[in-house]
């Protein structure tokens, strides 16, 4: 065991030579190779990030410009809903307008009717008149003029045209 304690030179003279060698192969085996891969590694690394940056810019961007458009869109749509509310108020006061003459020309047309037919009964109950009056006198010719007679008569023409004035009336 005390060998194991003490250092043999020679011992470690091999050992550093193995060391050295070792050291020298992994260098031209292992080391480029992984140094290369590292470097990859990192390349895609930043390619990624600054790919990210871009996308992260562009949404921006993006988010930007929807805004905007969110924001023209309202005012369109309120700038659209004001002009059919002026045209509703048009039409509106169109239609109104369009109903007053309407009946306006139906009151006068009415006023016509009720006037004509006014004045067709009015001739009707002149030439009622008159006829009956042809027949009083008639009745009269005919008959003796005594007093009495003469009281039926009126009072029947009278009768008479009551009732045709009714009669008119209902019609």
């Amino acid at each position: 065991m005390e060998k194991l304690l003490k250092p043999d030179v020679g011992l470690a003279f091999w050992t550093l030579i193995n060391f050295a060698v070792l050291t020298f192969v992994l260098y031209k085996v292992a080391w480029k190779p992984l140094l290369k891969a590292i470097q990859k590694r990192e390349q895609s690394i930043k390619q990624n990030i600054e790919t990210a940056q871009s996308i992260k810019t562009h949404t921006q961007r993006m988010h930007l410009e929807l805004e905007q458009k969110i924001k023209n869109l309202a005012v369109e749509k309120s700038e659209i809903i004001q002009q059919a509310q002026k045209n509703a108020l048009a039409q509106q006061g169109k239609i109104l307008e369009e109903a007053k003459l309407k009946a306006q020309n139906m009151l006068s047309r009415a006023k016509d009717d009720l006037s004509r037919e006014k004045d067709r009964l009015s001739q009707e109950l002149k030439k009622d008149v008159v006829d009956i009056a042809i027949m009083a006198a008639q009745k009269i010719i005919t008959k003796e003029l005594d007093k009495k007679t003469n009281e039926k008569i009126v009072t029947k023409l009278l009768k008479d045209l009551n009732e045709r004035q009714v009669e008119n009336a209902k019609n």
